[in-house]
């Protein structure tokens, strides 16, 4: 037997669920209108939602057990079923739901809830909120969510069978390696084994995540299941009690099926004048709305771990260790799951939920043999590359302090070393040059830093400072970031960023290693790995990609269309308004190596070097009218863009990839949505006229005439992880693309050389527990048009095998490289977290 693919996905049975529904009253709405108008007076209430509904929808989704949906409210929108449940809502669900409404009203409207503008609305919109007039309007009705053909009937369905199966699972127990785990809910989606230890007593537990996605053409259903770990803090000694961000606590009472999640920050307290840890006030509410024995202080269960997360305390406390919050030295349990265990835990849950799902096909490789792009491993042609951008040479500085001379010594020496292959090109030289941080590199104090006037001071500081680049030099900076941060602290590496962008310098940044519970041997040969990383990283942005043998493909040049989403510029805006999103278009010549960004708010929408977007974005971050330069950018972008491509490749070929995620296909492109494919005219190689509109407006279009291909890319959790089955053993990955109908899936095998990651093919992680395990997702290919005489599968193998020329540290990219380069890693030069 050959390689098979095993998604980890189950095909849904035809499936009818009862629904409970409640109504939002109308003498409730009518006051909560009065109290957003109190609020912004010249908001437009009949197009945009009323306030709460996705502040409310957060705190239910923990607290309001089969919880199917909140509705979001207009000014005249039908209201009737505005809550949905799969469990009956009876009294004591409208009274959670009502004080979860309170406690949502309270947690949106805290800074202004008693000014005297608003104060009065919200006292008549609170004090109208009771569980008896909630109850009258509960009703209940049957509704179909799965039909015959396996097609989703009604939006009810993507949370609703999720949670039918879930309910389902719930108490039972699963056979795992020769133990039983139990299953309980933990929040929306996922389910959560007891808590295990490790020989060391050290915890940890399997999460078990669902979600009811749609597969091309044909939009039908498909159930998802994601396996991992969740990893606690044993002990309070050793721990560290600040919080860079929010910690995440699981919760579980005596007798209960549930683990709460009840999240902690750490707040300054002006009474005291100091920071302390701080539940999250709507979690706390709730929380102690329904249990009689009150949640410790925050601070009492950071001091005191050991005495709430037993397991014969009651309730039981978990705190979660996240990288978020750089406690991962806390503990030795790894992250990940093993192929074993993914194969163990598909087939036991199958055992359990056979009656409401069948399983998903093995699915067979496309070609016993693909064409391959093997990337030169040095970087010998960097020069060559880069000297056709029309720069004049580059120049990479390496920045720190002088305590960590030493650590700049192992970038220098790792520099040169990887740099000693580059071939010399006539009027394009490569420096490297060691340079002193100041104390423009220091932390700042979290409230000052909250200020843009003090961010935007220390930003052209920095760049005052360090002074401008030699004119038509690319120039790039890998700093070394100092180890002064205590908790109480934020570090300035977004400033940073700016501030050396503004002087013409990309940046990379490196953490010294801080664990204390290594060796000095292995902390210096971890730096070393984040020092490979870095360098390559940095490469890419100067817009450098490796080059490889593509003699065996048509080598078309790939356009990547994507959207830079949730952007947080590092400016207040002039109106205080919020840049939703923003479209680029990355155009990778694969001969020569050459790319170029255009975006319509940057260099009046002309394509650019990678190099120079990445500055040109922190700028526009800058300007107080970025969001309006956004929001104009956005306007029938899709259609205008891909009308000029189609008119340019009249008589050339080229490949549009396009990500299919989130903003981009539900508003900028909604025609490459499941939901839209399903309506194309699907002929043996294409949909023939596809929709390039915006959700407001319908443009039906034909490519035939031109030489474009057009592929929708996916990469998130709508995708299924996977294993491989092979001589039944269950291995962690194989190359090459395997097909399922029209829609085809990449699996490139992992090539890390780091033996902290591995597949897992022959062991479970619970015997292993210290070992950390290789994620494996798979990447969705599906192509909207294709030309007359292509082969749909050599083109997608085509397109995948660009995953390996990023200059990536030992491993391929997670998506072809002209996507890689847009998404998140151009979007940390516009968009910054406070």
């Amino acid at each position: 037997m050959g390689k098979k693919l095993q998604m980890m996905a189950f095909i849904p049975k035809t499936t009818t669920i009862k629904i409970y529904t409640v109504a939002f009253p109308s003498k409730w709405k009518e006051l909560l209108l009065k109290l957003a108008m109190a609020v912004k007076p010249n908001y437009d209430y009949e197009k945009y939602y009323l306030p709460l509904c996705s502040a409310l929808g957060k705190i239910c989704a923990n607290w309001v057990h089969g919880l199917i949906d909140i509705k979001f409210m207009r000014k005249n929108t039908d209201d009737s079923e505005w809550i949905v449940c799969l469990n009956e809502i009876d009294r004591d669900m409208c009274r959670e739901i009502c004080v979860n409404l309170k406690v949502a009203a309270h947690s949106f409207y805290k800074k202004i809830k008693n000014e005297p503008s608003v104060k009065d609305a919200f006292n008549a919109f609170i004090n109208v909120i009771n569980e008896e007039e909630l109850l009258s309007t509960v009703s209940s009705r049957s509704v179909e969510i799965i039909n015959s053909d396996g097609r989703i009937t009604d939006s009810c369905a993507y949370n609703g069978f999720c949670l039918k199966i879930m309910q389902s699972l719930v108490g039972h127990q699963i056979d795992y390696n020769g133990i039983k785990l139990t299953l309980y809910s933990s929040g929306r989606g996922e389910l959560m084994s007891q808590i295990l230890q490790d020989s060391k007593g050290q915890y940890f537990a399997y999460v078990f995540a669902f979600s009811l996605q749609t597969v091309p053409p044909e939009s039908k259903s498909m159930l998802l299941l994601q396996c991992s770990r969740r990893r606690f803090k044993n002990t309070t000694k050793g721990s560290k009690n600040y919080l860079p961000n929010k910690l995440s606590v699981y919760i579980k009472n005596s007798g209960d099926n549930n683990y709460y999640k009840i999240n902690m920050e750490r707040l300054f307290n002006k009474d005291i004048g100091a920071f302390e840890n701080v539940w999250n006030a709507a979690d706390k509410e709730c929380y102690n709305s329904i249990y009689l024995k009150k949640l410790p202080s925050a601070d009492d269960l950071m001091n005191a771990i050991e005495k709430y997360n037993s397991p014969d305390s009651d309730p039981r406390l978990v705190c979660t260790i996240s990288p978020s919050n750089s406690f991962a030295s806390e503990t030795r349990i790894g992250t990940g799951v093993s192929a074993l265990d993914r194969k163990d835990f598909y087939n036991s849950i199958y055992s359990l939920i056979s009656d409401s799902v069948s399983k998903l096909p093995e699915v067979d490789k496309g070609k016993a043999k693909n064409a391959c792009i093997n990337p030169c491993e040095k970087y010998g042609d960097l020069a060559l590359r880069l000297s056709k951008t029309g720069y004049k040479g580059l120049n990479i500085e390496i920045y720190s302090f002088s305590p960590d001379n030493n650590l700049a010594d192992i970038v220098e020496n790792t520099l040169t070393k990887d740099l000693a292959d580059v071939v010399p090109v006539k009027d394009f030289p490569v420096t490297v040059a060691k340079c002193l941080l100041g104390n423009y590199a220091l932390s700042m104090k979290k409230n000052e830093y909250k200020r843009y006037a003090n961010r935007e001071e220390r930003i052209l500081s920095i760049s005052e400072r360090i002074g401008k680049t030699s004119s038509g030099i690319m120039t790039g900076a890998i700093v070394v970031l100092p180890n002064d941060n205590d908790g109480e602290l934020r570090d300035v590496k977004n400033l940073l960023r700016c501030g050396f962008a503004l002087s013409s310098r990309v940046t990379q940044f490196i953490n010294p290693v801080e664990d204390e519970k290594l060796s000095p041997q292995k902390r210096e040969k971890l730096f070393r790995y984040k020092v490979k990383a870095a360098i390559a990283d940095l490469l890419r942005q100067f817009g450098y990609s490796r080059s490889g043998d593509i003699s065996k493909f048509k080598a078309y040049p790939v356009i990547a269309i994507d959207v830079i989403s949730h952007i947080r510029t590092i400016s207040e805006d002039i109106k205080d308004e919020t840049a939703r999103a923003l479209p680029v278009m990355l155009k990778y010549n694969t001969e020569d190596g050459l790319i170029a960004v255009e975006c319509p708010a940057l260099n009046n929408g002309l394509p650019m070097p990678y190099y120079e977007a990445c500055l040109q974005f922190v700028k526009l971050s800058m300007d107080r009218e970025c969001a309006k330069k956004c929001e104009d950018a956005v306007k029938r972008y899709a259609e205008i863009k891909l009308k000029a491509l189609e008119n340019y490749y009249r008589h050339k070929n080229a490949i549009v990839i396009v990500s299919g995620d989130g903003y981009l296909r539900n508003e900028l492109w909604p025609g490459i949505s499941n939901k839209k494919i399903s309506g194309y005219n699907q002929d043996e190689k294409n949909a023939g006229s596809i929709d390039i509109g915006n959700k407001y407006l319908s443009v039906p279009f034909n490519f035939h005439n031109s030489g474009l291909r057009i592929i929708r890319i996916r990469y998130n959790d709508e995708v299924p992880d996977y294993f491989i089955s092979e001589e039944e053993k269950a291995t962690g990955g194989a190359k090459g693309i395997f097909s399922f109908g029209k829609v085809y899936y990449g699996c490139v095998a992992e090539k890390r050389q780091d033996n902290r990651y591995r597949a897992g093919d022959k062991e479970h992680s619970y015997d292993k527990p210290q070992q950390d395990y290789c994620r494996k997702r798979l990447i969705e290919y599906f192509p909207l048009v294709l030309q007359e005489n292509d082969d749909a599968y050599d083109l997608i193998n085509y397109v995948n095998e660009l995953r390996n020329l990023s200059p990536q540290y030992n491993a391929p990219t997670n998506v072809p490289l002209p996507l890689h380069y847009l998404g998140d890693r151009i979007k940390e030069y516009i968009s910054f977290e406070e």
